[in-house]
């Protein structure tokens, strides 16, 4: 995964439970029998109940519990349900519940946590190629929402010169996907990419709005030279260079991009910020 995807890579699930093995005889009984609850409620199929309690009552927490998280997933990831379908929709989230080992204990981070499951697995129930990508995407649309407002003079409506200092707004990721991630649905799975590459700007702006914004090669190379920590004409002489253009017609161009993008609140002058360039997904 590149950059813009989960926050890590996570261990293993038998690295997980293996290292949970070895610390159980430390742990005092009621512990134990904490365990043993959410292992069972986890996998009610695979692990027993644990003993003292009215399988009823433990079959109304492990229903609850999965309906809960089930809910949220499917809400999130409603283009990939739909795409599966209903039964292996069901243990796709089952194998999720069982195999993998959550590093957050907010409820509002399981989505990233099911994303990090689809990144990591290698085997457990079949998904289509495109499934991480198109994940990672419904994410981000979720994701944006819940992330932590930037203050009122973080944003300026002063045109862009060459020698202004900007960063990539913390609430902007352009993107890149091998698929067409906005397209995709039961009607569209491809089996292989495209030729060409989608590239998609999500962003939010001032006033709380998440917007999509298809994008090209270029602005998102722009976007991430500038997430590298380069200065405006670092960025222009670098495309300059890349692209084999003269350094004047990547400036008049360069800074026409940069001011559209300004107007829709994707960069900002620094006032001091901190770079968060480092989400340009390559």
């Amino acid at each position: 995964m590149a950059n813009g995807s989960p926050r890590r890579a996570a261990g293993s699930a038998g690295r997980a439970a293996g290292s949970a093995a070895g610390q159980t005889a430390e742990l005092l009984p009621f512990q134990h029998v904490q365990l043993d609850f959410a292992a069972h409620i986890r996998d009610p199929d695979g692990v027993a109940s644990p003993l003292g309690i009215e399988p009823r009552r433990m079959a109304i927490y492990a229903r609850l519990f999965y309906n809960n998280v089930e809910q949220l997933l499917a809400r999130v990831f409603s283009t990939l349900r739909s795409i599966v379908g209903s039964d292996a929709w069901t243990l796709l989230v089952r194998d999720f519940l069982r195999r993998h080992r959550a590093e957050s204990p907010f409820y509002s981070a399981l989505p990233e946590e099911f994303l990090q499951y689809l990144a990591d697995r290698t085997d457990g129930p079949p998904v289509p190629t495109f499934a991480v990508e198109l994940c990672h995407y419904q994410w981000v649309k979720y994701a944006l929402p819940l992330a932590p407002d930037m203050t009122a003079d973080t944003f300026d409506d002063r045109p862009i010169g060459v020698d202004d200092p900007v960063v990539l707004s913390a609430l902007a990721l352009p993107l890149r996907y091998a698929f067409p991630v906005a397209d995709l649905g039961v009607a569209c799975q491809p089996s292989e990419p495209p030729a060409k590459a989608t590239y998609l700007i999500v962003y939010r702006n001032r006033r709380d709005e998440v917007r999509l914004m298809a994008s090209n090669a270029v602005t998102v190379r722009l976007l991430q030279l500038i997430g590298q920590g380069l200065a405006i004409r670092g960025c222009f002489s670098a495309l300059a260079s890349e692209l084999e253009m003269p350094f004047a017609r990547i400036e008049e161009s360069g800074l026409a991009i940069l001011n559209r993008l300004r107007r829709q609140d994707i960069v900002v002058r620094t006032h001091g910020l901190p770079d968060p360039g480092r989400r340009v997904r390559e």
